[in-house]
């Protein structure tokens, strides 16, 4: 999905989503609740998945 079709989904802007995805913005934990209900996910299941991403990346 791209950023401009996810950004409609959640109602943010594209550039705001790519800042957040590029480490330029910290999203509030409502738009982190917003990003994570429109990926189909709960606040905390998004939350995992970050982390688990970020161990994946630690043993590289």
């Amino acid at each position: 999905m791209s950023q401009i079709v996810f950004g409609e989904k959640c109602g943010f802007y594209q550039t705001y989503l790519s800042r957040i995805e590029n480490g330029g913005a910290n999203p509030t934990i409502n738009a982190i609740e917003v990003i994570a209900k429109a990926l189909g996910l709960s606040f905390f299941e998004l939350l995992d998945l970050v982390k688990l991403r970020i161990e994946q990346a630690s043993l590289r």
